[in-house]
């Protein structure tokens, strides 16, 4: 359930937490309101007509009582402002309380339902936010005054479903990723390249980043939403591993363009994925950056996005892809202008990397020499080619990691040539730790890659 449609339970049950007399005196039940918001009940609903009139009504007395309550308190000295904010520190027990009652009046069935607990968590959430944007001069004086130690956080967001979450189920063996529900977690746990899913079973217990706690994603002064690192990432790290969206849907609501429709919404954000276009929600929230310090795969083999540090990444420096890719060094691939006209990005004229005289420079002369590697390697002028491969791994311009690897397997087949195995199956050793640091290990990738290994080390032992 979307923060977004939870406030209005909120304000709702605020006026519950601030009065519990009230909850005897609800007669209705809230089986139509909770349908409409995502939270699903078995039970047979009131009318809808009967269930609206009562919300509203409910609706307006507890916005007047909530607006005196927050005007006496804005008139009251820091010394006695607990009245208020206890009603809040008891937004979770009352729900529970709620449930209780709402199950004995037979509007909720006696079995055991997340739905309760997802509202819980939405509503503890929202209590913050609320906090935090209505009373931020003495935050910490409402929560020193109240004790509430589950206002602090720290706040999770679901893996799956992406809602923020203050008390969220972690998976249990890795203890790390983060579920508001078992029904989020079991999508998550064996629907690999389905509607977002990870997969997680394929990729619990690896080394890769989860959301807020190596990363979180945060507003950025004048980008909107950008992803930012809570932790030190080292290069050639896994930031994060998501599932894609193939086609635009509901969840893609929330993205830019503001005002466009879902498929505009997709155009935008998707990123070739195997060949096709495709949306990963977390992914799309990195911005852009011409010297970008991190970069994106598709891992076929469970359907995900990879995305992996390009360079050491400090706590506190954001995140950022290139959408263009206008330095590699293989190939020429940036259509002219594409960043203005499909992102609205304009670079720095003078000091952005992409025009940078040196920057570019270096970038000339190592296509211009690995068109040259081509075609020595074409010729079988072995020594000739090796040659160019060193002089192009010295140039500046050299730091993507899949370049690195390319040359790594050029310089490894071109020194087995030359029948110098050692160095050639450390190049591929090389190759091969880049390859299983980014790629899934059971991946046809990694599985390629380590049978190419495997033979240069066999090639060593040869007489």
């Amino acid at each position: 359930m979307s923060t977004r449609l939870s406030l209005k339970y909120f304000d709702a049950w605020l006026h519950v937490a601030v009065n519990s007399s009230l909850i005897a005196s609800i007669k209705v039940p809230l089986t139509c309101a909770t349908a409409c918001s995502g939270l699903h009940c078995t039970t047979e609903a009131v009318p809808m007509e009967k269930a609206n009139a009562w919300y509203e009504a409910t609706l307006e007395r507890v916005k007047t009582a909530y607006t005196t309550a927050a005007r006496l308190e804005a008139s009251c000295s820091t010394a006695r402002i607990k009245r208020f904010p206890e009603g809040i520190a008891r937004v979770p027990s009352v729900v529970g309380e709620m449930y209780k009652r709402l199950v004995v009046m037979k509007i909720l069935p006696p079995s055991s339902t997340p739905a309760m607990e997802e509202l819980d968590r939405s509503l503890t959430r929202d209590v913050v936010e609320w906090l935090k944007e209505s009373h931020g001069d003495h935050l910490e004086t409402i929560l020193a005054a109240v004790d509430s130690s589950w206002l602090k956080g720290p706040f999770r967001h679901c893996a799956l479903c992406l809602v923020a979450l203050t008390a969220p189920k972690l998976c249990s063996k890795c203890l790390r990723r983060a579920y508001c529900s078992r029904r989020c977690q079991r999508m998550d746990w064996a629907q690999a390249g389905q509607q977002l899913s990870q997969g997680h079973k394929h990729w619990c217990g690896l080394a890769y980043g989860e959301e807020d706690i190596e990363w979180e994603v945060i507003p950025i002064a004048g980008k909107g939403l950008g992803v930012v690192a809570k932790k030190a990432i080292a290069r050639f790290s896994r930031i994060l591993v998501e599932g894609v969206l193939f086609e635009p849907v509901a969840a893609l609501a929330d993205l830019m363009p503001r005002h466009g429709s879902l498929l505009d919404k997709f155009l935008l954000n998707c990123m070739d994925s195997g060949g096709n276009p495709g949306v990963s929600l977390r992914l799309c929230r990195a911005n852009h950056a011409c010297d970008a310090n991190a970069s994106h795969v598709f891992d076929a083999t469970y359907g995900v996005k990879v995305l992996y540090a390009e360079r050491d990444i400090a706590p506190g420096d954001e995140i950022c892809i290139s959408y263009t890719m206008f330095d590699d060094v293989l190939q020429d691939k940036r259509p002219d202008d594409i960043l203005r006209t499909k992102w609205n990005i304009v670079c720095d004229p003078v000091s952005c990397p992409c025009v940078n005289p040196q920057v570019l420079a270096s970038l000339v002369t190592c296509r211009c020499l690995y068109a040259t590697i081509e075609r020595l390697i074409e010729q079988k002028r072995w020594s000739q080619a090796l040659a160019a491969l060193r002089k192009i791994q010295a140039q500046p311009a050299v730091h993507h990691v899949m370049t690195t690897w390319t040359l790594c397997n050029d310089e490894a087949m071109v020194l087995a040539c030359l029948n110098r195995h050692e160095e050639a199956s450390a190049c591929m050793a090389k190759a091969l730790k880049l390859c299983k640091a980014i790629y899934h290990p059971a991946s046809p990738t990694a599985i390629e890659w380590q049978e190419r290994a495997d033979r240069a080390a066999a090639r060593c032992k040869r007489p």
